[in-house]
């Protein structure tokens, strides 16, 4: 015979390690859970999850309908999710009152929905981290130069420039370079500031208004 109302749990969890098959139902509290006449009942629902877990496809086979639909040799577990404790204290203990022993390939386990959020955490993913310590804020990497050093490389740069750029005026022009060029005067200078500000670590020199030397 056919059922008249389809079994579909509302999720589904596998947990490949320990070989379960999780059907979880949630459970809204619009339904009783005693009444095993209403077709929407909690013990309703047991009772076709034993049909099809336990029940067997023929009566000259040991294959159940479980085992035939999946084939995957795991333990089927039914989960009811509640909403209350209540609630899910009633469910276990009505499952316990009507199937406390029927067949250890049937287990049944009603949970509130925090419950199962640290139970499934547990098994499937471990144990939660530890809170991490408060953040510190990030450090900008750079150094802080005081105006005098960043006017200074400012003024060897210019001079820099002006002699390439004179050096490339008479290359183009197709007059030939006969007279070489004299670095900047303050090369020296701008060399070493450049020595100490490499080597110098992140945050270390502070913006002043002291002059370079």
């Amino acid at each position: 015979t056919v059922a008249d109302r389809r079994l579909q749990p509302d999720a589904m969890l596998e947990d490949l390690v320990r070989r379960r098959c999780y059907f979880i139902e949630y459970e809204t509290g619009s339904a009783t859970v005693r009444n095993a006449q209403h077709k929407t009942a909690t013990l309703t629902k047991l009772g076709r999850y034993s049909q099809f877990i336990l029940g067997f496809t023929n009566i000259l086979s040991d294959e159940t309908c479980y085992s035939r639909h999946f084939r995957d040799g795991y333990t089927p577990v039914v989960v009811f999710l509640t909403r209350t404790a209540a609630r899910s204290a009633t469910i276990r203990a009505a499952a316990e009152e009507r199937w406390r022993g029927i067949d250890v390939r049937f287990e049944i386990r009603a949970l509130t929905v925090a419950e199962a959020c640290a139970d499934f955490r547990a098994q499937l993913v471990g144990p939660p981290s530890p809170p991490a310590g408060p953040a510190r804020p990030a450090q900008p990497d750079g150094i802080f130069l005081p105006r005098a050093e960043l006017e200074f490389l400012s003024r060897f740069q210019d001079d820099a420039l002006r002699i390439i750029q004179s050096i490339r005026h008479s290359v183009r022009a197709g007059r030939p370079v006969t007279t070489e060029p004299n670095y900047p005067e303050s090369v020296r200078s701008a060399a070493l500031l450049m020595q100490k500000l490499l080597q110098s670590t992140p945050n270390e020199r502070k913006p002043t208004d002291g002059k370079f030397r």
